[in-house]
């Protein structure tokens, strides 16, 4: 999936989730307000209905104050005269008074009268003797007492639910006392139901507590403990009901009220949700759009551009082209970056171009565009002329002197080779040591003048703080207008070269030694007369024992290069002041091995090699780098052990001050046996005995 794509996924995937939440937190918020309303409203008409139904039983009450409280029916209770019968208790009165029942008892509670009234069909029907009992039975709230006051509210009876309003009977003053009980009802049915309904504009209903009750009467019931209780629920998305429990006259739960509303609340809030959601709706595809437009303009087209050009950089592989940079954010800062890194690889792309042409220590072409400059020259028609010209000496100055060294000499001979060339030469370091020039079109009195420059190029070229002594073998060969094969040129010039080198290889070992010796007396203390007080030591100790002159000299040649390995040891070991540790120790004792491989590589000095190699050992065989003892050392290395000891305990050192002639042989007589030849310990402490 392409970025565009997965950013319009991700913002219709965002707006989707934003909308969903803002939908279902206005739900819990609008959609529960409004049904707190509803509730709150449905809890209100319910206790308009409870009102209505006292206010039914407050009618009643004002019937029986004026009946009980009355001279009249005051003598009834005790005469029970049909005159208060015929006047009073007739049709008339029950059907003014939506009464369905009217019963008189005395004091004791017998029933003195009572009647019952069909106000349907509009005439009297009979009492039940059980009704009867039940209504003879209700009291006053205070007793029997003249103040006592109207019991009012619902009886169960076996027939219906019945709201009744029973009174003390007494004179119309309501001060004697109470001779019984005037009791008034009407029954609770739909007539009534109907008629209380649209007093209070209500939709309810009535149940018996104990009766037969509708499916959702019995869900309210368990919620309905109390008189005080009003639960609430929907009966359907159109309707809802609102249910509360009135007691009867003792204080039981008797009837159940329910108020039957419309939704109209709730509907006006989901409409309102409905319109909020279609509106954000609306709102979020506006957003939606604006955001992805605005994306499209400020990110995405410009990242396709951004891919288009680096596409096109890398169908072309040409780091020369650079991104467009516009603007201050992360995308111009991006492409800058690119634009950087682009020109980083550009210019690692030139330097690998370059070094896979060049030398990286000398500059020069390598070998492999040499090797193409020849293929194209055997496909020209033109001239060419090669020169090869090799280090002389180059692998002994590496293992003499470090390979630090050799690349001075390797610089060196890069240097006079562009000297002695023409410009338009092409020079290449051909392998290790060894360099190749071709040329064109060139005369043989031209080349031979060209080698002739780097031989004398080379002698001139010399190091003067190494010491170093640059010395080049040289060959060349020139091309035949019959054959313009430059690779049998060059191993042409080969040859010649490798004869060249066979012709002055002595010569050239020579003077590789004398540099090694300079190399020598810039790092060790010669300069201070060590290599003269040697040779006259050992000169004198050689004369002593009998050496011939021949002896003698070779013996003074040794004392003089006997540490030629130290060439090849660092500065900080050989220099230290302090203590060597053991590993720069043994890469001292390694100068013995070092010195060994130089003399074998000089000529001058081949016959000198097994002293350079044998001259540390000691006489006990604790010694190195052979570990030899008593006479398998050779003479020369025990006498220059003795001489080399004396003279560095009586002269500075880097690591020591000098010690007195008398400390010096006292410590030569010490290690005689263990280090030196004890009989030459004597000869020699003799000898330097006698000297000043």
């Amino acid at each position: 999936m392409r970025l565009r794509e997965k950013s319009v996924l991700i913002i219709v995937l965002t707006l989707l989730l934003l909308l969903f939440s803002i939908y279902f937190t206005a739900d819990a918020i609008i959609i529960n307000g409004y049904k707190l309303l509803e509730r709150s409203d449905i809890e209100r008409n319910v206790k308009r209905a409870v009102n209505g139904v006292e206010n039914e039983a407050a009618t009643l009450e004002t019937v029986v104050l004026d009946w009980a409280q009355w001279d009249d029916s005051y003598e009834f209770i005790v005469d029970g005269n049909q005159e208060y019968i015929d006047k009073n208790l007739v049709d008339l009165t029950f059907v003014s008074e939506r009464l369905n029942v009217i019963v008189y008892t005395d004091i004791n509670g017998r029933i003195i009268y009572a009647r019952a009234f069909d106000l349907d069909k509009r005439e009297s029907v009979p009492l039940a003797d059980e009704v009867a009992a039940k209504l003879a039975a209700v009291k006053p709230l205070a007793g029997t007492t003249a103040y006592a006051g109207v019991n009012k509210g619902v009886l169960s009876l076996p027939d219906g639910l019945m709201l009744i309003a029973a009174g003390a009977i007494t004179d119309s003053a309501g001060t004697a006392p109470s001779r019984g009980v005037l009791l008034a009802g009407r029954y609770l049915n739909y007539a009534e139901k109907e008629r209380i309904s649209e007093r209070v504009q209500l939709a309810i209903d009535f149940a018996s507590w104990d009766g037969d009750l509708p499916a959702d009467f019995v869900s309210a019931q368990p919620y309905l403990t109390s008189h005080d209780q009003i639960y609430v629920s929907p009966i359907d998305k159109k309707c809802v009901a609102g249910y509360t429990v009135l007691p009867d006259i003792y204080g039981q739960p008797a009837l159940m009220l329910r108020v039957l509303e419309a939704r109209d609340i709730f509907r006006q809030g989901q409409k309102i949700l409905d319109y909020f959601v279609v509106m954000l709706l609306i709102a979020g595809l506006m957003f939606g759009a604006v955001m992805v437009g605005l994306l499209e303009v400020a990110v995405l087209s410009r990242l396709s551009n951004l891919s288009g050009t680096v596409k096109e950089i890398s169908r072309k592989k040409d780091l020369t082209i650079r991104l467009p940079v516009a603007g201050r954010d992360e995308l111009a800062e991006l492409a800058a970056n690119i634009n950087n890194m682009l020109a980083t690889l550009e210019h690692a792309q030139n330097r690998l171009r370059y070094m896979g042409r060049h030398d990286a220590l000398t500059g020069l072409y390598n070998r492999a565009h040499f090797e193409e400059c020849l293929a194209g020259a055997k496909e020209s028609a033109e001239n060419v002329q090669i020169i090869v010209a090799d280090v002389d000496g180059l692998k002994l100055i590496n293992d003499t002197l470090g390979h630090a060294s050799g690349d001075i000499l390797l610089r060196q001979a890069a240097e006079v080779l562009i000297e002695a060339c023409p410009p338009d030469a092409v020079i290449a370091r051909f392998g290790g040591d060894e360099f190749a020039v071709l040329l064109k079109d060139q005369s043989a009195e031209t080349i031979a003048g060209i080698c002739r420059r780097i031989k004398e190029g080379g002698v001139a070229a010399g190091d003067n703080s190494t010491g170093l002594t640059l010395s080049m073998s040289v060959g060349y060969a020139i091309s035949s207008g019959r054959s313009n094969d430059a690779g049998e040129l060059l191993r042409e010039a080969d040859n010649y070269m490798y004869r060249d080198k066979l012709l002055h290889s002595r010569s050239t070992r020579s003077t590789i030694v004398q540099t090694l010796k300079k190399a020598l007396e810039v790092r060790d203390f010669i300069t201070e007369g060590h290599a003269d007080r040697l040779q006259d030591l050992v000169r004198l100790l050689g004369t002593q024992i009998g050496l011939t002159d021949a002896k003698l000299a070779e013996l003074q040649l040794f004392a003089q290069f006997h540490d030629i390995g130290k060439v090849g040891i660092p500065d900080g070991i050989l220099f230290k002041p302090g203590r060597l540790t053991a590993e720069e120790q043994a890469i001292m004792r390694s100068h013995s091995e070092i010195g060994y491989r130089i003399a074998r590589a000089a000529p001058d000095l081949m016959f000198i090699a097994d002293w350079v190699l044998k001259h540390h050992e000691w006489w006990n065989g604790n010694g190195y780098p052979l570990g030899l003892k008593g006479e398998e050392i050779p003479l020369e290395c025990r006498i220059l052990a003795l001489a080399d000891a004396y003279d560095a305990m009586t002269n500075q050192r880097p690591y020591r001050a000098p010690v007195s002639k008398a400390d010096a042989i006292a410590e030569l007589r010490k290690n005689a046996g263990i280090q030196f030849d004890p009989g030459l310990t004597e000869v020699f402490i003799g000898i330097v005995t006698k000297l000043p």
